[in-house]
């Protein structure tokens, strides 16, 4: 865990907006992590981030699976914990993502229900509690601790309930797309919430259910993304939810 916000970019070329916010948080020097080998970003990225003069660590493998294990690598020495989930769709391992940071545990992703070998190594080096978030990943790793509902909605919902009580901060994104839950999930995970997810134009039914269920607890909610992401409407309805 590198106390870092995650920026996305296209896989070409360093987006400005990206740029900026790399030399507002770091100013003159430090470190950007880049993560994914050069399909996900291109040396072209990495080249113009070095040229603002910046060390790059580049944390990435042959395919997703390596990558998010050089990512549990290096972010964490030995965790007492595992979420697993899915590398084939998005939406599980994005809540996963928050969770983990409250457990201190480790994001390892299954290839829908089967598992990678780079991944059952990294397991069978990091024994511990291993949770699988979804019914791929359960699929996948019939031992660890099932966290299923019957859609991604409903997953989330559970991973929160599982992970985190009394939360006073929880954060939204659509669960149709995902870049807006990468980023959400980072900051999100540093404020110690949940991340749960929702149709951009009908608050999900778990999730409505989840943040009433918390209302006592829950101060805030951070709504990540724009109005096609999250409507107005949404977010009016998740935070009547908590008022």
């Amino acid at each position: 865990m590198k106390n870092a916000p995650l920026l996305l970019t296209p896989q070409a070329s360093l987006d400005p907006r990206t740029q900026a916010e790399l030399q507002r948080v770091l100013g003159s020097g430090g470190t950007v992590y880049i993560l994914g080998g050069a399909n996900a970003i291109s040396l072209g990225v990495e080249n113009a981030i070095r040229a603002l003069g910046y060390n790059i660590v580049r944390l990435g493998g042959v395919d997703r699976y390596f990558t998010a294990v050089k990512i549990d690598e290096s972010g964490l020495s030995s965790p007492g914990t595992s979420l697993e989930a899915t590398g084939v769709n998005f939406p599980d391992a994005l809540t996963a993502g928050a969770a983990a940071c409250k457990a201190g545990g480790a994001v390892v992703l299954t290839a829908g229900s089967s598992m990678p070998a780079v991944s059952q190594s990294y397991l069978n080096a990091h024994p511990g509690a291993r949770f699988a978030i979804g019914g791929p990943s359960a699929a996948a790793d019939p031992a660890a601790t099932p966290v299923v509902g019957f859609d991604r909605y409903d997953t989330g919902r559970k991973t929160a309930l599982r992970f985190f009580t009394g939360p006073t901060v929880a954060g939204l994104a659509s669960g149709t797309n995902f870049p807006d839950a990468l980023s959400g999930g980072a900051h999100i995970g540093k404020k110690g919430g949940p991340l749960v997810l929702t149709d951009p134009f009908t608050l999900s039914g778990p999730t409505d259910a989840y943040l009433k269920a918390n209302a006592a607890s829950l101060a805030t909610i951070f709504v990540y993304g724009g109005l096609n992401a999250v409507s107005n409407p949404v977010a009016a309805q998740a935070q009547a939810d908590i008022v």
